[in-house]
């Protein structure tokens, strides 16, 4: 679950907090301490 949650909160993140209405918003409560270091998702995200 909390992986789906991480992924809700990035794709608000891509799409822009602002261009989301309220109520649609996941709430962005998942911190980078909660994504494991070697996660190779990271390196894809960080390469855009």
């Amino acid at each position: 679950e909390a992986r789906i949650y991480h992924w809700n909160q990035h794709a608000d993140r891509m799409i822009g907090i602002e261009n989301i209405p309220e109520e649609l918003r996941v709430a962005q409560v998942i911190g980078p301490e909660w994504v494991y270091p070697n996660d190779p998702r990271v390196a894809l995200i960080a390469a855009g």
